[in-house]
């Protein structure tokens, strides 16, 4: 639960390279300065974490899908705190991860 906020920020931040990847694919001229230019992980991370979500018929099978998601998240976190370690984590993710860990230590 903690680690809550960080993975839908990993899983935005992910959406959004995907979307910047995608765009930059159609002009290859822009690939000059791109910072992960070809790097398809966070597509597939992202497509990997929503195809359950998306493709599920009923909301039992998207309660046993869910296991799936998980690790999808796990490795969408590392990632993404891997590509802001230089920069560090914004101040408002930081306090609501530590309030969710707070909210966690007293239940």
């Amino acid at each position: 639960m903690p680690w809550t906020v960080i993975a839908f920020r990993a899983l935005i931040d992910s959406i959004e390279v995907s979307i910047a990847e995608w765009k930059v694919r159609h002009n290859p001229k822009r690939y000059l300065g791109h910072t992960r230019a070809g790097d398809a992980f966070p597509e597939f991370l992202v497509l990997w974490a929503l195809f359950p979500i998306v493709f599920s018929r009923s909301r039992a099978q998207s309660f046993l899908l869910y296991p799936s998601f998980d690790p999808t998240l796990t490795i969408l976190s590392a990632d993404y705190l891997n590509r802001i370690r230089r920069q560090g984590l914004p101040r408002w993710l930081l306090w609501s991860h530590a309030a969710m860990c707070a909210v966690r230590c007293l239940c």
